[in-house]
């Protein structure tokens, strides 16, 4: 094993316990799951001011109170991340919330790239076993970790699929192949799960459970239960349970 290297950066020994934040965040990033037409868009739409970059077939069309951009490549992606990180820089703030939807073509996107520049025509076909996967994987992780950056709450809609043990259906999860389906869940702060219920939209917290390995790191959105399919009930929820935990 090679010697590990000096950091550059002092290492200093923490001498007092880490006060956690409170309250609801400014910034922050949020899996947005769901099975098709359960309201995922509609939802991301409620939140304060959001710029929702398109990539589904008019997929915002019915949107309304929303900004709203369609996508049609990578590089239009990476143009438009560019631009926005121009805008935060320079001390704007045109968009408290900001949402990719989804990331299931981002992935599909990231991938074609992958083929091309490989020239294989199916993944799985690198020379090196699994080059190919992992380059998928960290082409879409690189994309999420940008966009993160930004001073907003980022929204990564996403569809899912069932978890099944046995004959048994446990729960959801993100609809993406593998390891990077793990790696965009663990990568997130918040998930949340969209559903629909005897014709009822509504949002809940996902749970932890054999199966799915990523969850909420606040704890007062641990606490609710399931809530319509809006940022303003999610809020009223979260701040409910936090008045709580405050007592």
């Amino acid at each position: 094993m090679p010697a590990m290297k000096t950091p550059a950066k002092k290492i200093v020994l923490p001498t007092e316990l880490h006060v956690p934040d409170s309250g609801w965040p400014k910034q922050a990033t949020w899996l947005v799951i769901g099975a098709p037409k359960t309201g995922k868009t509609k939802f991301a739409a409620s939140w304060p001011r959001t710029f929702i970059l398109n990539f589904e077939l008019r997929g915002t069309r019915y949107i309304e109170d929303a900004f709203c951009e369609d996508v049609d490549s990578l590089a239009e992606l990476r143009g438009w991340f560019g631009t926005l990180k121009a805008a935060y820089d320079a001390g704007e703030r045109p968009y408290d919330t900001i949402a990719i939807d989804t990331i299931d073509v981002v992935k599909d996107l990231v991938y074609a790239g992958v083929l091309d520049d490989m020239g294989i025509s199916e993944m799985g076909e690198a020379k090196k076993r699994g080059d190919d996967w992992l380059r998928g994987r960290e082409g879409v992780l690189n994309i999420l970790r940008q966009f993160s950056q930004l001073p907003v709450n980022l929204l990564i809609i996403a569809h899912s699929k069932p978890v099944v043990i046995g004959e048994r259906t446990v729960g959801t999860t993100v609809d993406l192949p593998g390891s990077l389906a793990r790696y965009v869940m663990g990568s997130v702060e918040n998930i949340l799960n969209c559903t629909v219920t005897v014709g009822r939209y509504q949002v809940c917290p996902q749970r932890h459970s054999a199966a799915i390995d990523a969850g909420s790191r606040l704890p007062a959105l641990n606490l609710i239960q399931a809530c319509p399919t809006s940022y303003k009930d999610l809020r009223a929820a979260f701040d409910k349970e936090a008045a709580k935990e405050a007592i």
